[in-house]
């Protein structure tokens, strides 16, 4: 089999900066979780964002405990 080279190398530096910027976001939005409680969930999130482009969309769910 052949060799994926592209799995090879390492990560090109803006990729890396962009992996560790989304992993920092990440776990800022973890740590205030855990300290607020507050928080949406994949349903409420996925029926807002369907309805993004209709003619009546919703506002963005409210966050909750």
């Amino acid at each position: 089999m052949g060799s994926n080279r592209s799995a090879d190398r390492p990560a090109a530096p803006s990729q890396a900066k962009a992996r560790q910027s989304f992993c920092d976001e990440a776990d800022k939005a973890w740590l205030d979780y855990v300290r607020t409680g507050l928080h949406i969930t994949h349903t409420e999130l996925d029926a807002w964002a369907k309805s993004l482009g209709t003619r009546r969309p919703k506002r963005f769910p409210k966050w909750h405990k």
